[in-house]
């Protein structure tokens, strides 16, 4: 279901006059995503991972507590949490069964925000030796896999912002091309603000490159 609508999304974003019509199937997959990782959840011990692909999406289910996440680090496929201490920004006391946190990270073959772009702006990164700043379309978002990560419990996502320790993520963003005397390849680590609908560095940053991935480091999960 989430790789079929994925499909419909991307179609639909490639046409001005179906903004809307791409906005509501992006957000119809984001929400089937976080609906099938709360299934998932329900079978899963405390404790236990799991994981589901279809369609070159990916998705990494843990199922844990609000006191394991304080005690120590926890990693999933490519995404580490620092210790978190959420007990205070816990949910109302689930109704149903499961009382256990869920830990999804999905990996997109392509822009589930498809609907809101596929550039991306970035005061920080310069251009020149003028240190000249970018104010839009600096980034392509067109060729790299994007990595979502939510913590949830009774089927709502738990906020998790301006943390002490980074999360960090490790985004398969391969080189496109090799660095001339003219032109250097930069890939730089971006998260979507939904409530701005833009891509922004704000509190993330690019801490390693390879030729494969690059390591992203944010204080919050948004």
């Amino acid at each position: 279901v989430v790789s079929s609508l994925l499909r419909s999304a991307k179609v639909y974003s490639q046409n001005d006059t179906t903004k809307a019509k791409s906005n509501s199937i992006g957000s119809k997959m984001r929400s089937s995503a976080t609906n099938i990782g709360d299934a998932i959840t329900n079978a899963l011990a405390v404790g236990d991972t799991s994981s589901v692909a279809s369609g070159g999406v990916s998705m990494f289910v843990q199922k844990t507590s609000f006191e394991r996440l304080a005690a120590s680090r926890t990693a999933l496929e490519s995404v580490i949490l620092p210790p978190l201490n959420l007990g205070g920004r816990r949910l109302a006391t689930c109704t149903t069964a499961n009382t256990g946190v869920s830990l999804q990270e999905t990996v997109w073959p392509d822009n589930p925000f498809a609907d809101a772009g596929s550039s991306a702006s970035d005061e920080n990164i310069t251009l020149d030796s003028n240190w000249t700043e970018v104010k839009s379309d600096c980034c392509s978002l067109d060729e790299t896999s994007i990595t979502s990560m939510h913590i949830r419990e009774c089927g709502q996502t738990v906020e998790v912002s301006n943390l002490d320790e980074p999360i960090e993520i490790v985004v398969y963003a391969a080189r496109q091309s090799n660095d001339t005397e003219n032109e250097v390849e930069t890939r730089s680590c971006f998260y979507f603000d939904e409530d701005e609908q833009e891509w922004t560095t704000r509190g993330c940053k690019t801490v390693e490159m390879t030729d494969d991935y690059i390591v992203c480091q944010c204080n919050h999960l948004s």
